[in-house]
């Protein structure tokens, strides 16, 4: 199955776009802002199910299943170290501000479950939300 960018339309896609570019001009401001939330609601559902499939693919429980970022989320720092004792592999560290210790993301409640994907880092679940959230990335 071939993929396409998001700004290219199937045919029929085009043909529903021209139709409701018609239906839209016919419609009074108070049909176009209940349509508008109609179709906004409708896109959050979407995202709910694609949300609820891939945490099934991944092997989540569905209240461990990602959410919009919180307060607590908003703010904090990562950052790939080698535990200590460790064998040198680098594992996702985080620190809530820059006064604070690190700590192996396993122990934070920042924490995200870990993509069960064969050969994938430890942590990227983790790491990919966090900086979707604003998190800074540190260096060592």
């Amino acid at each position: 199955m071939s993929e396409l960018p998001e700004e290219i339309l199937t045919l029929a896609q085009e043909l529903q776009l021209r139709s409701l570019e018609l239906l839209v001009d016919q419609m009074s401001p108070e049909q176009m802002r209940s349509q508008l939330i109609e179709v906004v609601r409708q896109s959050m559902v979407k995202e709910n199910m694609y949300s609820q499939l891939l945490g099934h693919q991944w092997g989540l429980e569905p209240d461990e299943c990602p959410q919009e970022p919180t307060e607590a989320w908003v703010t904090g720092e990562m950052s790939w170290r080698s535990p200590l004792g460790g064998n040198g592999t680098k594992i996702l560290h985080l620190r809530a501000g820059e006064g604070d210790r690190w700590m192996p993301y396993t122990t934070s409640p920042h924490r995200i479950p870990d993509h069960q994907i064969p050969g994938g880092n430890a942590g990227w679940a983790t790491y990919q939300f966090l900086l979707g959230a604003g998190w800074a990335i540190a260096g060592d």
